[in-house]
C-alpha cells in the first residue's frame, strides 16, 4: 500500500491517503514517508484505522486494497466497508487458489460458491491444499506451517504474540482466514455493490487484481 501512494502521487493524484491498522509508530510509517521523499512527492496522508470500524474517514474517488480481504474473518462486512469508503474505483487484489486441487493424498474441488476456512481445514483438505502452497513456495498458518497459533476473534481468547497479535480490534488480523478461488472474490465484489471492470493475474498467477466500479 505505500508504495500505491507515493506512486499515486507520483502519477497526479491531488491527494493520496494511506490506511492501516498498525500505530503510527510502527515502521511502516517510516517506509511510507521514504518512499514518498525518494519519489519527490508530498502531501500523503496517514490514517490508523481499522477497515472493519473506520469511523470517520474517506471517501475517496480510488480506493486500493491488496493482499488484506483473506485476512478477514468476516469477508462479506469488510468488502461492505470498503464500499462505503469508495466513491466510484476499487482496485482489490487477493490471493486466490485454483478451484482444483491435487496432492498425494488425493484431490479439492471449489465447486460454485465454495471457499476454503481455514481454521476447520484438516484431514485430505489440509494436506491438498498444503501441497498446493507448499509448491507455489507460500507458507501459511494452519495449512503449511504448524507453529503454534491461536485463531482470536472477537473477546474469544488470546491471540498469537508477536506480528499477528491483534492491534487493538478485538480481532488476529495475522493469519489468512481464507482460501479463495477467483470466481469467489468476483461474487464478493458483485455482492456488495460493484461491477468487474478488469482483472489480471499476479504475483505470477497467486492472486488476480479486480478493477471495479460502484454501482
Amino acid at each position: 500500500a505505500n508504495e500505491m501512494v507515493s506512486l499515486a502521487l507520483e502519477a497526479g493524484a491531488a491527494e493520496a491517503t494511506m490506511v492501516e491498522v498498525v500505530p503510527l509508530d510502527h515502521p511502516l510509517w517510516k517506509d511510507l514517508d521514504e518512499k514518498c521523499e525518494l519519489r519527490g512527492v508530498k502531501g500523503h496522508k496517514k490514517v490508523f484505522a481499522d477497515l472493519n470500524q473506520p469511523g470517520d474517514i474517506g471517501p475517496w474517488d480510488v480506493v486500493y486494497c491488496s493482499g488484506v480481504i483473506y485476512h478477514m474473518p468476516d469477508p462479506v462486512h469488510t468488502m461492505l466497508q470498503l464500499r462505503s469508503l469508495c466513491k466510484r474505483y476499487l482496485v482489490l487484489t487477493s490471493m486466490i487458489v485454483p478451484p482444483r486441487m491435487s496432492g498425494p493424498d488425493g484431490e479439492v474441488v471449489l465447486g460454485e460458491g465454495q471457499v476454503v476456512f481455514v481454521p476447520a481445514i484438516s484431514g485430505v483438505t489440509k494436506s491438498v491444499c498444503a501441497a498446493h502452497l507448499d509448491a507455489l513456495d507460500i507458507k501459511i498458518f494452519g495449512v503449511n506451517l504448524n507453529e503454534p497459533f491461536v485463531w482470536h476473534y472477537g473477546d474469544t481468547g488470546p491471540s498469537r504474540a508477536g506480528e499477528n497479535s491483534i492491534h487493538g480490534s478485538g480481532v488476529n488480523y495475522g493469519p489468512w482466514w481464507w482460501l479463495f478461488t477467483e470466481e469467489f472474490v468476483e461474487r464478493l465484489l458483485t455482492l456488495a455493490g460493484f461491477r468487474v471492470l478488469d482483472r489480471e493475474e499476479t504475483w505470477a498467477a497467486r492472486a488476480v487484481s479486480f478493477l471495479a466500479e460502484r454501482v
